[in-house]
C-alpha cells in the first residue's frame, strides 16, 4: 500500500529502475506460493515446489526491497518540489504534515525491519520444511563434545621406528627402560631407547610390548635382525608361521594390525616374484601385503584381559571412563519417537525394517547400514584348502 503511495501520484516513482526489479521479485514469489497453498490445499505437493519455496525468497526478497526504495528515492524530488499532500502552517487547526518527511521515515524503517523479517521468515521455512524431532545420539556423537575421547593421562601413539637407511640394510639396537601402563588400553607399553644413528643424543620410542619382553631386554630393528619375541624386521625375512604384532599395513605406516591386547597376526606364505606375503590376520581374514612391511615378533601382552566377567556395572564405568563416553548405552526401542527411529510404540520393538541404506539422512541413519546380508549365519565359513 505505501509503494502504491508513491507509485501512482508522481512519475519519478514509475521511471525508477526499481519497479521492474520489485514487480519481477513478487511476481515469482507470489506465482510459488498461491501455487504451493493451492496444491497444499489438494494434498499433493511436488519437493521440487516446496524447495522453490523455501528457497527462492532468499534471493527475490532482497531483491524486491531494493526495488521498492529505489521507487522511493526516485519519487523524492518530485514530491518535495510539488508539495504533494503536504499541510503547511499556520492552518485552522495548526498541524502540519509532510509527506517528504514520512517517505524518508519510511525508507529508514527498512534498515532494522528487513533483517527481522526474513529472520523470521527463515525461521518458519526451516520448521516447517524439516520435519524433524530431536537431535538423536547418532548425530551428537558425530560432533564430539561430550563424546569426545579421554586422552587426558595417555602416555602417547605408540608407533615403530620412522623407516630409515639402517633398518632398511642393516639393523639398529635399542634398550627396553620401561614397561608402562597406557590408560584405556589393554596392552602395556614399552619405553625403548635408540642412539641416534646420526646426531649425538638418545630417541626415546613407544612401542606396544608383546609378551615376555621385559625391561633391560635388547631390541634389534632391520632388515638383518635376528627372529627373537620383541625384535622388528621385514614380515618377507620371516619364515613361514611367525607369529607377529603391530603389523604395518603399507610400508612405513609404522604399525597399523594386530595391536590389541593378547592378538597377533600369522605369516602364512611369501611370493619371491611379486614381493608380496599372505598373512592371517586376528579375525581370520587372509591379507597380501608387501613383504617390505615390518611387524614385531610375539604376541601382544595382556592377554586374556575378556577372559574374566566384568560382573558388576561400577567395573564396566571404571573400563569406559578412561575410554571414551560410550557406556552406558540405552537402546533405541526403550526411548521416545522423538529420540530414536526404533523408539515408541506398546512394547519394545523397532516395527520397520532395520536396515538403512547408506546415504540416508543423519537423523535416520541407524541400525544396520548398507547392510549387504541380514540374518543367522548358517554352515559358516569354508577355508579354501589351496592357498596362494
Amino acid at each position: 500500500m505505501v509503494v502504491c503511495g508513491v507509485l501512482m501520484p508522481t512519475i519519478g516513482g514509475q521511471e525508477s529502475p526499481g519497479l521492474p526489479l520489485a514487480l519481477l521479485a513478487w511476481t515469482i514469489t507470489e506465482i510459488i506460493r498461491y501455487l504451493y497453498y493451492a496444491l497444499n490445499i489438494v494434498g499433493f505437493v511436488p519437493h521440487l515446489l516446496i524447495w522453490l519455496r523455501y528457497t527462492t525468497f532468499i534471493i527475490l526478497y532482497p531483491i524486491g526491497v531494493t526495488g521498492e526504495l529505489l521507487c522511493f528515492y526516485g519519487a523524492q524530488n518530485e514530491v518535495a518540489n510539488t508539495d504533494m499532500w503536504t499541510i503547511g502552517l499556520p492552518n485552522a487547526i495548526n498541524f502540519s504534515f509532510h509527506y517528504r518527511y514520512l517517505l524518508v521515515f519510511i525508507m529508514l524503517l527498512y534498515i532494522p525491519l528487513f533483517p527481522q523479517i526474513r529472520r523470521v521468515f527463515l525461521i518458519c521455512c526451516v520448521r516447517t520444511s524439516i520435519k524433524m524431532g530431536r537431535v538423536i545420539r547418532a548425530q551428537r556423537k558425530g560432533a564430539g563434545s561430550v563424546f569426545k575421547a579421554h586422552t587426558k593421562r595417555r602416555k602417547g601413539a605408540p608407533k615403530l621406528r620412522s623407516l630409515d637407511y639402517a633398518e632398511r640394510h642393516g639393523y639398529i639396537k635399542g634398550v627396553v627402560k620401561d614397561i608402562i601402563h597406557d590408560p584405556g588400553r589393554g596392552a602395556p607399553l614399552a619405553m625403548v631407547n635408540f642412539r641416534d644413528p646420526y646426531k649425538f643424543k638418545t630417541r626415546k620410542e613407544l612401542f606396544i610390548a608383546p609378551e615376555g619382553m621385559y625391561t633391560g631386554q635388547f631390541l634389534y630393528c632391520g632388515k638383518k635382525a635376528n627372529l627373537q619375541i620383541g625384535n622388528v624386521m621385514p614380515v618377507g625375512t620371516m619364515p613361514e608361521g611367525t607369529i607377529v604384532c603391530n603389523l604395518e599395513e603399507k610400508t612405513g605406516d609404522r604399525g597399523r594390525l594386530a595391536r590389541a591386547s593378547g592378538n597377533y597376526a600369522t605369516v602364512i606364505a611369501h611370493n619371491p616374484d611379486t614381493k608380496k606375503t599372505r598373512v592371517k590376520l586376528p579375525s581370520g581374514a587372509k591379507k597380501v601385503i608387501p613383504s617390505n612391511n615390518r611387524a614385531m615378533v610375539g604376541i601382544v601382552a595382556g592377554g586374556g584381559r575378556i577372559d574374566k566377567p566384568i560382573l558388576k556395572a561400577g567395573r564396566a564405568y571404571h573400563k569406559y571412563k578412561a575410554k571414551r563416553n560410550c557406556w552406558p548405552k540405552v537402546r533405541g526401542v526403550a526411548m521416545n519417537p522423538v529420540e530414536h527411529p526404533h523408539g515408541g510404540g506398546n512394547h519394545q520393538h523397532i516395527g520397520k525394517a532395520s536396515t538403512v541404506k547408506r546415504g540416508t539422512s543423519a537423523g535416520r541413519k541407524v541400525g544396520l547400514i548398507a547392510a549387504r546380508r541380514t540374518g543367522r549365519i548358517r554352515g559358516g565359513k569354508t577355508d579354501n584348502k589351496k592357498e596362494d
